[in-house]
């Protein structure tokens, strides 16, 4: 099996409350078909992470091609770096349209506010655009979730002062991509009083796009699973999932100290799971 370079230390500081939350989030997996998949973007799952070294920040990407032998161990290329920059960088995130674009995602602190920043390629043999910001309203925009239908994307996080309201708590923020456009940026409920954290996002077996999330209790002292439909009526006729995803071996070169999504990009319905995590808690 092909190892990945070994993970380097984050150096940068960060105030209490952000580095909770950036610990948690990394890149998340979106859908595509046995049929309707990129002719670049086959692999059975990809994994992408950060590496620091000296103010360096890079963004590794490995992918997995083959499962081998009888009992379907997963083979995982060589990292390769998709992504530098001199800003502290997390959650990232990697995405291929049907027309073999890739859109890789991330959270990029810039001194007093974290940016949600992305760029995209027309194909893996393509130069990247350059960064463009996706979200900037907020202190802390993290953990960016990913789910992907066609060629239209929805990606999925959690902000602290969502609204440039100091001191406010973690919500979830959604925006969504089609027809080469993003939509404008949107709570996914009504506010609350309580943070809001850690959004995942499937295809249910109705056809409906739910975002799924952990909401603090108050009353119980610990957080508890919410959920909210996005989008509904997807024909979900001939659609499968490729990948068991509870049953997929984790790969064995991932930092510690990250949340890191794997992405499963021929699944339809459940197309992530988080492989490697730090403990979360605001509160």
């Amino acid at each position: 099996m092909h190892v990945p370079t070994r993970i380097c230390q984050m150096k940068y500081q960060v105030s209490t409350l952000f580095f909770l939350i950036a610990l948690h989030w990394a890149g998340v997996c979106v859908a595509q078909a046995t049929l309707d998949h990129g002719k670049n973007d086959k692999a059975f799952a990809t994994a992408t992470w950060v590496e620091s070294s000296q103010d360096k920040f890079q963004v590794f990407e490995s992918s997995c091609y083959e499962l081998v032998g009888p009992n379907k161990t997963p083979h995982w290329t060589n990292a390769t770096v998709i992504h530098s920059s001199t800003r502290p960088i997390t959650s990232t995130s990697l995405v291929t349209l049907l027309n073999d674009t890739q859109i890789l995602f991330w959270s990029e602190q810039n001194r007093s506010k974290t940016l949600i920043r992305y760029k995209s390629r027309k194909s893996i043999e393509e130069e990247w655009s350059k960064p463009l910001t996706l979200h900037d309203q907020g202190t802390e925009n993290i953990g960016i979730n990913l789910f992907r239908k066609d060629n239209k994307v929805w990606a999925f996080w959690a902000a602290t002062d969502p609204k440039g309201v100091k001191n406010s708590l973690p919500d979830i923020i959604y925006r969504e991509f089609g027809n080469g456009l993003w939509g404008p940026a949107k709570p996914v409920h009504a506010n609350n009083n309580v943070p809001d954290i850690q959004p995942t996002s499937a295809l249910n077996s109705d056809g409906d796009l739910v975002v799924e999330w952990l909401s603090y209790s108050f009353l119980q002292s610990t957080y508890i699973r919410a959920q909210k439909k996005i989008s509904n009526g997807f024909d979900i006729n001939g659609l499968v999932d490729i990948i068991n995803v509870d049953g997929f071996e984790n790969p064995d070169f991932l930092p510690s100290g990250q949340a890191i999504t794997l992405r499963f990009p021929q699944n339809h319905f459940t197309q992530s799971r988080i492989v490697a995590t730090a403990i979360q808690r605001p509160f």
